[in-house]
């Protein structure tokens, strides 16, 4: 069995969704074509799929199957997903190794974009669904691959499990005076400009209103988290410069580093799913002492706006 030097696809994995409507540029559509459709894949959803295919399969091009609909939400244009992931060699039909054991039933949460190219495939699917994508390493994850020599040919299995929107979907709310100025990429990331000092107390409100679940103390959500400082030119946080959604525990921050500053906790309690919410955080309400992340000093108020994305 082939061996990766590092379990790659265990972290989040971003990549640009295109709508099913037009079809994934890198495939080319959403019709099951060419070897990805002679995988046969009968195991348990979100188990091992128990990939079944002739070998060695060699893939010219990358290309899809979808080997069982499922029956929820489609994946939302540009959206997130929690997924199960198997990998295969198609050379010998064995699933890859990583350096703790195969490459089945990996969990990952992910966004579709061009870093991880297979990705674009799940804008073919449902919740519910099972995804064959076939390619080699390169057309399937990129330029930098898996760390396998020789760009084989690889299959991959996607069973996903839940779907998130990329960004806040929630109704704009009028702008309050007092907080920064916010401009909004079309890809949702924030922009930031501060209108003079900082409030000297704790301050937050909705940019966007959801209308999903209440977000209760102890939910860990899953959301886009942008952190900058009260008159800072660059973010000391953010998931969309990590391009991956975070899960973020919503307590109160302890010695182990779980949990968010104490006045992220109250801005977002109560809050819903699909909200877009700002926080103003003074120094008091915010890291305590030699818990704060790099460029972050002592009595900084800190900005933070959030995309409430789900309730893991």
């Amino acid at each position: 069995m082939r061996k990766l030097p590092a379990l790659v696809v265990a972290a989040g994995l971003m990549v640009s969704l295109t709508s099913c409507a037009g079809g994934p540029t890198l495939f080319a559509g959403c019709e099951s074509t060419g070897n990805a459709a002679l995988v046969t894949a009968a195991g348990a959803f979100g188990a091992d799929p128990e990939a079944d295919f002739p070998t060695p399969l060699v893939a010219k091009r990358a290309e899809l199957s979808v080997t069982q609909e499922g029956d929820g939400a489609d994946v939302a244009p540009n959206g997130a997903v929690d997924a199960t992931l198997s990998i295969y060699d198609a050379k010998t039909g064995e699933a890859l190794q990583s350096q703790s054991g195969p490459l089945t039933a990996v969990s990952i949460r992910s966004f579709v974009d061009g870093r991880f190219p297979f990705t674009a495939a799940l804008a073919c699917a449902t919740v519910g669904s099972r995804v064959v994508t076939t390619g080699t390493q390169t057309q399937l994850f990129g330029p930098a691959g898996l760390g396998l020599s020789g760009d084989p040919t690889i299959v991959i299995v996607t069973d996903v499990d839940k779907t998130y929107p990329a960004k806040a979907n929630g109704i704009d709310q009028l702008a309050q005076p007092g907080f920064p100025d916010i401009v909004l990429a079309p890809n949702g990331q924030p922009g930031f400009t501060f209108p003079g000092n900082p409030p000297v107390d704790l301050r937050f409100a909705a940019l966007k209103q959801g209308n999903g679940a209440k977000v209760k103390e102890g939910d860990t959500i899953i959301a886009n988290l942008s952190g900058i400082v009260w008159g800072g030119t660059e973010t000391f946080t953010s998931s969309w410069d990590n391009q991956s959604p975070a899960a973020l525990l919503v307590s109160e921050l302890d010695s182990s580093g779980s949990g968010l500053p104490k006045g992220l906790v109250k801005a977002l309690v109560g809050q819903k799913v699909g909200s877009q919410v700002i926080a103003v955080v003074p120094s008091a309400d915010a890291y305590p002492t030699g818990q704060a992340p790099g460029g972050v000093a002592e009595g900084d108020t800190l900005v933070f706006v959030v995309d409430i994305l789900g309730i893991g």
